[in-house]
């Protein structure tokens, strides 16, 4: 019972790890088959990334160039050094900015609509009377109240800067080309200085006003190695990929600087479309391993099965083997096997004999030994028993050898022994079955036939003798009788 219940141990642990195993397998599957999705996604992000920013250099280039020609030609065209509203509504017209202004020496802001304003705090109003042209942006712009862009340019009348000319953009323009989806999911996209502010952003409602506050602020949003790779970027106006915990689980993002530097551009792959590509991508994974579990339980029931049907044959031919050795034990009194190259013996039948049930074979045959009556012809019964007789004699072409014997152990009794062959080592018997016979009944009936049949041949034999004496005694009679 131990044993099977041991058996059916090892076959449950077996089974269990190969269950183990699949899954195992799986989830490295799946672990494999996401990271190799995020990577792809990396890349994919990484060209939309640089893509986007190129139109938005572009964008900045066609703005800048157009504030400095406008300004050029404006200002060589005045007839006086004055700039008014209508001047600035033309400007407007005939340039892609929201609006054109002009700051006048004294820093006083001019707009097309004829609204003033004082500027001569802004840095790029100071920047401007300096000679200088460039960008920059204004947070809560002090007339419209607003995030704008602006591009300045000195204007100047007859070689003298009388003012700062500036082409103002809203987030509008620039929202455009920042909005992006991807397989009909809105993506996250952010315009933003070094020092991350956001500029304008799309496709976020919480609408940050620092990605790098947003970004760093949830410890588990960025890894200590993207995190250190997002602060080396904006530290140093370079480009890079990153990746983020999501609301929905990992996602890919890259950001890269746009044309002098100043300002940068970063897009979010997001985190909900890598989770459905993933889901996607393993749903086969998890079909293929629903398959496998069930080609692996279909195999497992056709064992169960061949193994009650392999039991049921063994039960029955253990139950007919049971009936034949029963038989064979009513014709036989023992049974030993032997091991010859080991010098062995057990008993596994013992009716009738007083040595030990296992022990060495050649003590087993000197003890016999004492116990056999001589035979007729006068062949000791130990000799050819012996392991040596045996070995020379039972070659490969005799299938047994066998003998009668008479033995005086538990009482007077004939015996039959046959040698059976079990295993051989090169073509010698190391292992074989005794079998014995207790043939006594038969032995004593053979010899009382053997004395019926002398008595019978005596008696045939005196009345042989007597017709003969008789006819001899006739013919002499006959021969010497007178006429």
């Amino acid at each position: 019972m131990k044993r099977k219940n041991l058996s059916v141990l090892l076959d449950v642990l077996f089974f269990g790890a190969i269950i183990l195993f699949i899954g195992a397998s799986f989830f490295t599957f799946m672990r494999s088959n996401s990271r190799r999705i995020l990577e792809q996604n990396n890349s994919f992000i990484e060209s939309v990334t640089e893509q986007t920013g190129n139109r938005i250099n572009d964008l900045i280039s066609m703005a800048q160039s157009n504030v400095e020609i406008m300004g050029h030609l404006y200002g060589a065209a005045m007839p006086r050094p004055e700039v008014d509203s209508e001047m600035l509504q033309e400007m407007t017209e005939q340039s892609p900015f929201d609006y054109v202004e002009f700051i006048s020496q004294d820093g006083i802001d001019l707009t097309a609509d004829g609204r003033t304003a004082d500027l001569k705090d802004r840095e790029y109003f100071l920047d401007g009377m300096a000679g200088n042209s460039g960008k920059c942006v204004v947070y809560n712009s002090r007339i419209t109240h607003e995030t704008l862009m602006i591009f300045y340019t000195p204007f100047y009348f007859e070689d003298e800067i009388i003012g700062v000319l500036s082409g103002i953009m809203r987030g509008d323009t620039v929202y455009e080309i920042l909005t992006s989806s991807y397989f009909g999911v809105q993506a996250s996209s952010y315009l933003l200085e070094r020092n991350g502010n956001v500029i304008i952003s799309a496709g976020d409602e919480t609408n940050p006003e620092n990605l790098l506050d947003t970004m760093t602020a949830a410890q588990e949003m960025l890894s200590d190695a993207d995190r250190q790779k997002l602060l080396t970027a904006l530290a140093q106006g370079t480009s890079t990929s990153f990746n983020y915990n999501g609301a929905e689980g990992a996602g890919s993002a890259y950001i890269t600087a746009l044309q002098d530097g100043d300002w940068m551009l970063a897009q979010y792959f997001p985190s909900s479309l890598t989770r459905s590509m993933s889901r996607n991508a393993n749903s086969a994974g998890i079909w293929l391993e629903i398959r496998l579990i069930a080609a692996f339980l279909c195999y497992l029931l056709y064992l169960i099965l061949k193994n009650q049907s392999q039991k049921r044959r063994l039960v029955s031919e253990n139950q007919e083997i049971s009936r034949i050795v029963d038989a064979i034990t009513l014709l036989f009194t023992r049974f030993s096997l032997v091991d010859l190259e080991n010098d062995t013996y057990e008993y596994l039948e013992k009716e009738g004999c007083s040595a030990p049930q296992t022990g060495t074979y050649s003590d087993l045959v000197r003890y016999l030994d004492a116990h056999y009556l001589p035979g007729e012809g006068g062949e000791k019964m130990s000799r050819l028993i012996s392991g040596d007789y045996v070995q020379e004699h039972l070659t490969e072409d005799v299938p047994y050898l066998q003998w009668e014997y008479e033995i005086d152990m538990e009482g007077h009794r004939w015996e039959n022994i046959s040698v059976l062959c079990l295993k051989r080592k090169n073509g010698v018997p190391v292992r074989v079955l005794y079998a014995i016979q207790d043939v006594t009944a038969l032995k004593e009936e053979e010899l009382q036939i053997r004395t019926a049949l002398k008595n019978a041949s005596a008696a045939a034999e005196a009345a042989n003798h007597a017709k003969s004496d008789f006819l001899a005694r006739m013919s002499h009679d006959i021969r010497t009788a007178r006429p």
